[in-house]
Formats: C-alpha cells, structure tokens, sequence
C-alpha cells in the first residue's frame, strides 16, 4: 500500500473513530487484511460520493457561507479539482482500483485534504438540518416538518449536538 493510501486510512479512521460512537458488527468482522478492504471501500466511496454532493450544491439555489467558501476560495481550489477527479477514479472504470485519480487527492491535495473534504461533509449535513428545522417554524408543526423532509430525503443527519434525543422531540417513524 502507497504511503499517501496509508496516511488517508490513517486520517480517516482517526476522524471516523472521534466522530462514530460505535461501529456496525460488519465493521469489527473478519480477518484484518477484509477490514482494511471494507475501510478502504468506504472511504473511497465516501469521498467520491461527495463529489456528487458538490455538484448538486453547485446546481442549486442554496447557500451556505462557509460551504461556499470551502468550494471556491482559492486556497482549495487544488482539493475541489483533485476531489472531482477522485470521484472520477471511483465510479469511471478504470483497469485499477487504487488507480492514479484517487491517489492524486491523497498525494497532491493540501496536506489537510482529508480533514478539507470530512470539513465540507459536515457543512453539507448541518446545511440539511438547518432545512429541516428551520427557526421561524411555529413549535406545533416542526415535529411534522421534520418527518416531511426525512420522508422526501430519505434521511437526517443524526450526529450533530441538535440531533440528541430530546423530551419533547419525537422520534422519526
């Protein structure tokens, strides 16, 4: 395994493991050569799927100052392109998993690439709550508003501070 692969897996877990209470049993499953595959998959797929979440940004009206920051200022031109790119290497076949596009993000990004795009992510989920909870929401109907939004999305993000059980918070069905 290259020494930029070793120090994203290295990022990645060390973030994942700060940011995720507890791990699927799939996770801790098998011999460590299946984990370290598993992790690897994950990861490239979560950068790549981020690229994704980018361009549906870029094509809607939304905005956010600190994502736009994050995708335009100049300082992180060179992780936007290469993050691009590794979504390319990702979902575009090419003769090599660990192939020249995914290893560019790691080797040629900034050297805070990995923390960058785990950054943008974050912004990205809090973009979404704020959606789903929006704060001149009469009381009364945000319990029905959140489910509305989880139903149509599929989804909510449920690691932020605000996403805490709550007494008078209902629980998603």
């Amino acid at each position: 395994m290259s020494t930029p692969l070793r120090a994203i897996l290295r990022a990645s877990l060390k973030i994942a493991r700060t940011t995720s209470p507890s791990r699927p049993a799939w996770c801790l499953a098998g011999s460590a050569e299946n984990r370290l595959g598993r992790t690897l998959v994950l990861i490239m797929q979560f950068h790549a799927a981020l690229w994704v979440a980018v361009e549906g940004w870029r094509a809607s009206p939304l905005s956010n100052e600190t994502v736009d920051e994050l995708l335009t200022d100049p300082a992180f031109e060179q992780n936007v392109t290469l993050l691009r790119r590794f979504r390319n290497g990702v979902y575009h076949y090419q003769p090599e998993q660990i192939n020249e596009k995914v290893l560019a993000f790691l080797r040629d990004g900034s050297e805070h690439a990995v923390a960058w795009a785990f950054l943008l992510h974050d912004k990205f989920k809090r973009v979404v709550w704020d959606i789903a909870h929006p704060r001149d929401l009469d009381p009364t109907l945000q319990a029905e508003f959140e489910r509305a939004i989880h139903g149509a999305i599929g989804w909510l993000p449920n690691d932020l501070p605000e996403a805490a059980p709550h007494p008078r918070r209902r629980a998603l069905s």
